[in-house]
């Protein structure tokens, strides 16, 4: 299996109901300006507003048992979505070592925008978000135009799929707070670095509570 030809766009995706906002012709759309290689993050295979879209990269923070609160659902997503995903050609990229994935990277402080190797793989941004690490990802394989969706930090979780949806994730009540400063601090850090470097990082994302990172209307980004 080989990593997606390196493209200089990329979608992030994280996992609030944005994605849901975002009209499916959308995706159709974002193809208009060249190649776009589609990144999902945790439980983004299950999504339903994503039922009919190709995504190239699956990021993966945790193992994927770790993603519902009934570690039996996670054991599920892997066997009957991750691992199908790899083998029909989609690119898996994971942290921990336990799971099913064609690239570990490992964390290392602050952002990184060269491509240091280590013995035990690629080492990317140290932080909290699955989103920021495929960030990061994505700019060490040469993504330099990139925009997140999904990165709500507040309202519901993106509708799954049926059956999905009625298993109950791990992380309930995350977003019913206000961002907390150490998430906005590694988001400013990160989208400072891409706009020093001469790339660009936008969120998509129309509700977000995010406000260190650009708010962008993906028509404008698609342009």
């Amino acid at each position: 299996m080989k990593r997606p030809t390196s493209c200089l766009r990329a979608v992030v995706i994280g996992n609030g109901s944005s994605v849901d906002a975002l009209p499916p012709e959308a995706w159709r759309v974002l193809d208009v300006r060249g190649p776009l290689w589609r990144i999902g993050t945790n439980r983004a295979l299950v999504f339903s507003a994503l039922a009919n879209v190709r995504l190239d990269v699956l990021v993966l923070r945790d193992r994927p048992r770790r993603f519902w609160l009934d570690q039996r659902w996670g054991s599920l997503y892997e066997q009957q979505f991750v691992i199908p995903f790899s083998r029909s050609g989609g690119w898996v990229v994971g942290h921990d070592r336990t799971a099913y994935a064609d690239e570990h990277v490992c964390f290392a402080k602050d952002w990184q925008s060269s491509c240091p190797e280590s013995p035990d793989g690629l080492w990317v941004m140290h932080n909290s978000s699955a989103v920021l690490m495929a960030v990061n990802w994505a700019w060490l394989c040469g993504c330099r135009d990139i925009a997140m969706i999904g990165v709500d930090y507040c309202g519901p979780h993106a509708a799954m799929i049926e059956r999905w949806s009625g298993a109950e994730m791990a992380y309930q009540g995350l977003y019913d707070k206000p961002v907390p400063p150490h998430i906005e601090k590694d988001f400013a850090f990160a989208a400072n670095a891409i706009t020093d470097e001469g790339g660009r990082l936008v969120n998509l994302s129309a509700k977000s509570a995010l406000k260190a990172v650009e708010p962008m209307d993906w028509q404008a980004w698609s342009r």
